[in-house]
């Protein structure tokens, strides 16, 4: 086991251990991060407190029925209640009955029902009915609330349910980024970065920690919004029972079954018949790119058992289909008919067809932009001796190189005439490689004849998805009551390049392949007595994200049929490096890829309420078991970039000749300067080995503390604290390193002792030549970890009339860990 492992989870461990004593300690430990509660007091005509009345809350719903007897102060008190619409009445003896039907109660709401009751009957009944809250009362917390209703009604992007966070204020969509997160509902509260947001589903972690976030969504799974119950968004001041990020909080409920059974089905359609056409496919007279999106599905729910008015077990079940294909328009650069039809020999057309301010060499020469120089061809001169080839006065010192000129070089300066661009840019064919040739001729012919931005396709992305969900709710007896989901997403993203085959050309895709996500949730709430309630809740999510170039799984060696050899032939590493020529669009396919991340967390809370006069105290843990898995190698397949630093006037690049400098085969220099022997081939090589995957782990502890006190009917004060603990992320087989340099000798290399093993000498003594320490350790390699983030937090909030809530709060929030990739992570240096 790693060693610096052990360590951590021996310390968190105790941490968590202490937290834990203290829970079963505490008097009164409380949660209800998905549901509300309903409380009153139950006075007489003369405004006196009854106590011992009795109070009976029934889901309308569920026909589900509680019952509580206030104490001596009159009050009584529902919670946790899950979310809903209730009935609520309190009877006395000597006094007529009162009741208040269709009491809406929203996550995390803590709605007020009082009772005044007249003398007379208990026989007879007084019923009203209640008006929604149009503001929250007794919380410091700032929440936005969307019901059923409005979630179903309002148009959703992909009917994807996180857009609504935006309604709430304080929040705006977060800046568009390459991995579709601002298109996937990503939203920033507050100015907080939109990665400290916490998402959670039925009160249960729903956080992706994918490496980079590569499955495009910053949470784990959404359900449908015909699947929602609720959604609701705290972006401030929110209390102690709620950590994990400085952001906002995100918490969607699912629907639970009814006493009734009650369903819908849906079809959503777009077709690009309705479209207007993209300007460039447009202008290029290609047909107008394909865009069909069909999303589909259908809910149930009811009661489960024989028929009676007051069932105990209730399901609800959904499903979504989608269906997306749509065109990509892409705008490209690529050789022209004259290049291609020449055998990649005659490239004046560089020259023609560009405009530019000529480039001037060491000797005083004027060339066009476009100029194809001869690398081997490459001298030094000096200011004010005489160029030997060109018997040219130097006019400063350097390097020069010659065109590739059908005719005399001597004494020319001026290459920008009619008559010299008529003799430029003809290469011999003997100095072609035949495998750039055959490399080159993988791309399609082009769609218009400019020599820039001249191939314009919109190739198909596919996107084919099928989200499932099933809840059941079973109520054991007033005392007791349960509830588990399961949820599974499935979706397969085809996601084609500019170039058909393996030219590809994707440079910036996120990758074709298959997501997979399933989340379980089971919660258990005990009453032990009318003011003590436990809830304990295990849940688990699983996602696995695969982004795969080109002929990712081909592995017979597709570059080595192109004459590019020792890229490792394993699964998922198959398909053409990325060659970056010129001015031309890619060849290939990006580094990026292969991607293969997984996100599984395991969490588990246990809670308790307890309830004493006017307070509410309460108390919470929690503990997740995050681990990560990551296999994302930097450069497995290569990246070669041939730029034009060769071909053009020294010192000043032109990158349209580029498209030479990947032709032609490096030779001995022309005039016996040893120095630019074999001058040429790729300017630039990044290459990786396929490294195993990075095992990443890291544990999440926390607990807290919070006291709810009803001061005055109108007026509530929250204090509590937390404790968040979220560990150092590390790789569980000690597959990590790193370099610190803080200043001139004082660099280290680091790395576990017992990994040491595999480090050659070779690479110390390169260090030691640098004035850098190898130096093992059984510390930390890479990031440290706090075990202090200890939060305050203080809530007023003062209701002076019915329509007025003022509200005030202190707290110190402490951010989760950021997302990041694998490049970024000590487990890809050197030798792992």
């Amino acid at each position: 086991m790693n060693h610096l492992f052990a360590e951590g989870f021996r310390r968190t461990m105790r941490i968590g251990f202490l937290l834990f004593l203290f829970v079963l300690t505490a008097s009164s430990l409380w949660a209800q991060v998905d549901t509300g509660s309903i409380g009153g007091t139950i006075h007489d005509s003369s405004g006196a407190v009854i106590p011992n009345a009795t109070v009976t809350l029934i889901d309308e719903g569920t026909k589900f029925a509680r019952t509580k007897v206030t104490g001596t102060d009159g009050i009584y008190q529902f919670t946790p209640l899950k979310i809903g619409i209730y009935t609520v009445s309190a009877e006395a003896p000597g006094f007529q009955k009162a009741q208040t039907a269709h009491v809406p109660l929203d996550i995390q709401q803590r709605a007020t029902v009082d009772f005044t009751l007249q003398p007379g009957k208990v026989n007879q009944l007084i019923e009203v009915k209640a008006n929604a809250a149009a503001l929250q009362t007794q919380s410091a917390a700032l929440q936005q609330v969307v019901g059923t209703t409005t979630i179903n009604e309002l148009p959703l992007n992909g009917r994807n349910a996180s857009f609504l966070a935006q309604l709430s204020a304080g929040v705006n969509n977060s800046q568009a980024d390459t991995r579709l997160l601002a298109a996937n509902g990503g939203f920033v509260a507050n100015g907080v970065h939109a990665d400290q947001n916490n998402y959670m589903l039925d009160g249960i972690d729903n956080n992706s920690a994918v490496g980079d976030l590569v499955n495009e969504t910053y949470y784990v799974i959404m359900p449908p919004p015909d699947a929602l119950q609720e959604f609701s968004v705290q972006t401030n001041d929110y209390s102690a029972e709620f950590g994990h990020s400085a952001g906002a909080v995100l918490n969607a409920v699912t629907k639970s079954g009814t006493n009734a059974f009650h369903g819908d089905v849906w079809e959503f359609l777009r077709n690009d018949k309705l479209d207007a056409t993209d300007f460039f496919i447009d202008a290029a007279n290609e047909p107008k790119e394909e865009y069909r999106l069909n999303q589909f599905g259908g809910t149930f729910g009811g009661p489960l058992g024989k028929p009676s008015s007051h069932k105990r077990t209730f399901f609800f079940g959904d499903y979504q289909g989608t269906r997306i294909r749509q065109g990509n328009p892409y705008t490209e650069t690529i050789p022209t008919a004259a290049e291609r039809s020449s055998g990649f020999t005659d490239f004046q057309d560089l020259i023609s067809g560009q405009t530019g301010t000529p480039r001037t060499d060491d000797l005083g020469r004027s060339f066009p932009v476009g100029t194809i120089f001869d690398p081997a061809t490459t001298r030094n001169v000096t200011a004010g001796q005489v160029d030997t080839p060109t018997g040219i006065t130097a006019t400063a010192s350097g390097q020069v190189r010659d065109p590739f000129y059908a005719g005399s070089l001597m004494n020319m300066t001026n290459f920008t005439t009619a008559a010299a661009i008529a003799n430029m840019n003809m290469i011999p064919p003997g100095r072609l490689d035949q495998n750039a040739i055959n490399l080159l001729n993988l791309f399609p012919n082009p769609t218009v004849s400019t020599v820039a931005n001249n191939f314009t396709d919109a190739p198909v992305i596919s996107t084919e998805a099928n989200t499932f969900d099933v809840r059941g709710d079973h109520n054991f007896s007033e005392k007791d009551t349960m509830f588990g989901r399961y949820g599974l997403a499935k979706t397969n993203l085809v996601y084609p390049g500019p170039f058909p085959g393996v030219a590809d050309g994707a440079a910036s895709r996120p990758g074709s392949g298959p997501t997979k996500a399933q989340v379980y949730a089971l919660s258990e709430t005990h009453t032990f007595s009318p003011s003590l309630i436990n809830e304990a809740r295990i849940g688990y999510s699983r996602l696995h994200d695969i982004r795969l170039q080109y002929d990712g799984n081909d592995i017979n060696n597709i570059p080595g049929q192109y004459g590019i050899q020792g890229i490792p032939q394993v699964a998922q590493n198959g398909g053409l490096p990325g060659l970056y020529v010129g001015a031309y669009a890619m060849l290939g396919s990006a580094a990026t890829n292969p991607s293969n991340k997984w996100s599984n967390t395991l969490q588990a809370t246990e809670n308790l309420t307890k309830l004493k006069g006017k307070h509410t105290i309460r108390t919470g843990f929690e503990f997740q078991d995050i681990r990560f898995p990551m296999l994302t190698p930097p450069t497995s397949r290569g990246s070669f970039t041939f730029n034009g630093e060769f071909t053009s006037v020294v010192n000043k690049t032109d990158s349209s000749t580029g498209v030479a400098q990947f032709l032609l085969t490096p030779q001995a220099s022309t005039y016996g300067v040893a120095a630019y022997n074999d001058l040429g081939g790729a300017n630039s090589i990044a290459a990786s080995n396929f490294r195993t995957m990075a095992e990443m782990r890291r544990l999440y502890i926390a607990g807290y503390v919070q006291d709810n006190w009803k001061v005055t009917p109108k007026f509530t004060v929250s204090a509590g604290v937390r404790y968040d603990s979220e560990g150092r992320p590390h790789e569980y087989f000690g597959a990590e390193a790193s370099l610190w340099d803080p200043g001139p000798g004082a660099g280290k290399y680091v790395l576990p002792t017992y990994r040491d093993s595999i480090v050659p000498q070779g690479f110390i003594n390169l260090l030691n030549t640098d004035g850098i320490t190898y130096a093992p350790t059984d510390g930390p390699v890479w990031e440290f970890m706090s075990y202090g983030d200890i939060g305050p937090r203080l809530g007023l909030a003062y209701r002076p009339t019915s329509k007025l809530v003022l509200r005030a709060g202190y707290a110190i929030f402490y951010g989760g860990l950021e997302n990041e990739g694998l490049s970024a992570r000590s487990t890809n240096a050197f030798p792992f």
